[in-house]
């Protein structure tokens, strides 16, 4: 069943919109401004740089469980006269992969921001409207997978599997976020004082979830193969089995264009909310931020599936090669047993503590901005959580012309370290509007070190503002 499931990521990898903090080791609560803002902390809605934001789609994906290395060899093509083919995997190979798979989980956390749009009327109040789709994916082979791998034909020998993980979850969400000032005043009478002003915003974003797919394997999944010669006078292979499965399953049937306009049938609906509080500091009332605070809890809900539950057991049975086989009675044996159920889960909950420091405006001559975050994930097994620790550096552009730079880390107790990268382009204005792009790599050690890191990924995404 996990091969089933580890056939979707090729065609939903390039699905994940992230934004610009991310490249500075995913410190959102403090450096998610304007639009961006709507999936991290709500109150930087208010940092807006101008009245009107429009977000194009965005794009990104990360793969969490297999390097660089690994992946081009075992999904990339073959050069060839006439080309790149597929590769064929010899028999070492295979069982190399399969044992990849077995030794641990492989994630594929995937996302896409088809729309996005805020209007900021006053230096008081932000308000924007979002839609994302959002896909989780873990993947873990059976144990025992390996040793059937290395058999020059699969069934030759005697195989048993158990275990194993498949968990798939795609939904999409449309978002109304809202920010206002809560607080603007004088901290410090002394003029000379860097930290003379100080502003409190609080932020609030609603979320309306929407369910398109749900696959869980359960646990007790098992299989056995035992090959034995048939006493026909073919000498056919026939094989003694058994085993067990369960699982949950629901699927809408949504497609790519459905999906993105907001229209695609769904099997599941939630609601959620995102809290956020951002706290500046300045050296006076029209000089740019000294540093900023960031506190937010963000997706706080639910999802309500109607699933179908499946159990397909079977003991010591037996099938007689494939010629002259009774299929209506083969497909009898191996139909399962199905009911309905609805269930009711938690979705990825993150809160997020994180700290901004413009050294520029401390008096040291470098146009660069320092931040630091510490996140805590709760959620489901598929969310991958954990507390989480970032550091980030975002370098200003020098001139017009050249981007800013923003690099970071992110660290866990349970994964590898991360180190972010990104570019941000101004492009010169057109009237009132300016264009913004944005390139992201979510592990760029991963790229330097490819046989060594066990996290990769990419973004991009353009916005304007006028």
């Amino acid at each position: 069943m996990w091969w089933r499931y580890w056939s979707i990521v090729a065609a939903v990898a390039s699905l994940q919109g992230q934004h610009f903090s991310e490249a500075q080791g995913g410190t959102g609560s403090v450096n998610a401004q304007g639009i961006e803002a709507l999936g991290e902390n709500p109150a930087g809605l208010l940092q807006s740089r101008g009245r009107w934001e429009f977000s194009l789609p965005g794009f990104s994906a990360q793969l969490v469980g297999m390097t660089v290395r690994e992946y081009t060899s075992f999904f990339g093509g073959v050069e060839t006269p006439a080309g790149y083919q597929p590769r064929r995997l010899t028999v070492q190979e295979r069982a190399e992969f399969v044992a990849l798979l077995e030794r641990q989980p492989v994630f594929v956390e995937a996302a896409a921001q088809p729309l996005a749009l805020l209007w900021k009327p006053s230096a008081e109040h932000a308000l924007a409207f979002g839609m994302s789709v959002q896909l989780w994916m873990q993947a873990q082979a059976f144990e025992g997978a390996t040793a059937a791998a290395r058999q020059p034909v699969i069934g030759g020998e005697r195989a048993e599997l158990r275990g194993g993980k498949a968990q798939l979850r795609l939904y999409s969400m449309a978002t109304l976020g809202y920010a206002r000032r809560l607080w603007h005043g004088k901290l410090a009478s002394d003029p000379s004082a860097r930290l003379r002003w100080g502003e409190l915003v609080g932020g609030v974003a609603v979320h309306l979830y929407r369910g398109h797919r749900y696959e869980e394997l359960l646990p007790g999944a098992w299989f056995q193969l035992q090959p034995f010669l048939s006493p026909s006078w073919d000498s056919t292979f026939s094989w003694d089995v058994s085993g067990r499965l369960l699982w949950r399953h629901a699927d809408a049937g949504a497609s790519a264009l459905g999906l993105a306009l907001g229209v695609a049938p769904a099997v599941g609906w939630g609601v959620g909310v995102s809290l956020g509080l951002r706290w500046e500091w300045r050296a006076a009332d029209t000089l740019p931020v000294v540093a900023a605070l960031g506190l937010s809890l963000e997706h706080a809900g639910f999802l309500h599936w109607k699933l179908m539950e499946a159990t397909l057991q079977w003991e010591h049975d037996t099938i007689s090669g494939i010629l002259g086989t009774a299929w209506d009675a083969v497909r009898v044996r191996f139909t399962p047993a199905r009911q309905t159920l609805t269930r009711v889960e938690a979705l990825p909950l993150e809160v997020r503590l994180g700290a901004a420091l413009e050294l520029m405006q401390t008096g040291i001559a470098l146009p660069v901005r320092l931040s630091v975050e510490y996140q805590q994930r709760v959620g489901a097994e598929w969310s991958r959580a954990g507390g989480y620790g970032g550091i980030g550096l975002l370098l200003y552009p020098l001139t017009s012309w050249m981007p800013g730079i923003g690099v970071g880390a992110l660290w866990s107790a349970t994964s590898s370290p991360q180190f972010p990268a990104g570019l941000r382009w101004e492009l010169p204005a057109v009237g009132r509007q300016r264009t913004v792009f944005e390139l992201l790599v979510q592990s760029l050690s991963s790229w330097l070190f490819p046989t060594r890191v066990w996290h990769f990924g990419g973004a991009a995404r353009v916005w304007m503002f006028f």
